[in-house]
């Protein structure tokens, strides 16, 4: 017999905090509240990769931009030194912004943040792995297009379809 690991019910007074309040006297410390949301994969899906800290630090050193996705409202004024607020509301509209020679990291309110999946799962495979490699990797378009077997045109195709699923459940999710 398997035991089945659940979650408990959350006991608390307060409602749940998404956003990262400040400690004080700690400049770069800040709590987060981890009773809000639903814990997500670490790894949504295999063409989109997860990385750490340390991996974050590496691709930065390498040029990789980092993008603060999370809503003005949920951030508090805190960020990720040098990063870009690009909100997930307003991605769709801004992607001109990110450089599509180098890596886009792209970072919202944690592991219980539900919005980046909900958003990534709507499209089918191949236009996902396509923005994977492209936006996500910062693959050239060549590089993406020889990947999945097909032409530069193709893959053009594949990311305006996969822009036009995203922008589609984003809108209807916004209301």
């Amino acid at each position: 017999m398997v035991n089945r690991v659940t979650r408990h019910e959350r006991n608390r007074d307060a409602d749940p905090q998404s956003v990262p309040l400040p400690i004080h006297d700690q400049t770069d410390l800040v709590l987060v509240d981890t009773t809000w949301g639903e814990i997500q994969p670490l790894q949504p899906f295999p063409d989109v990769q997860t990385i750490g800290e340390l991996e974050l630090i590496r691709l930065v050193e390498k040029g990789a931009a980092v993008i603060d996705t999370r809503v003005g409202g949920s951030r508090a004024g805190v960020t990720l030194p040098n990063s870009v607020s690009i909100p997930h509301d307003q991605i769709r509209d801004r992607m001109a912004e990110l450089d599509q020679d180098n890596i886009s990291i792209l970072f919202c309110n944690g592991p219980q943040c539900p919005q980046t999946p909900a958003a990534i799962a709507t499209l089918p495979d191949r236009q996902r792995t396509a923005i994977a490699l492209t936006y996500g990797e910062g693959w050239s378009g060549q590089d993406a297009a020889r990947a999945l077997s097909v032409s530069t045109r193709a893959l053009e195709g594949l990311l305006h379809r996969g822009r036009k699923v995203l922008r589609a459940y984003l809108e209807a999710r916004d209301g």
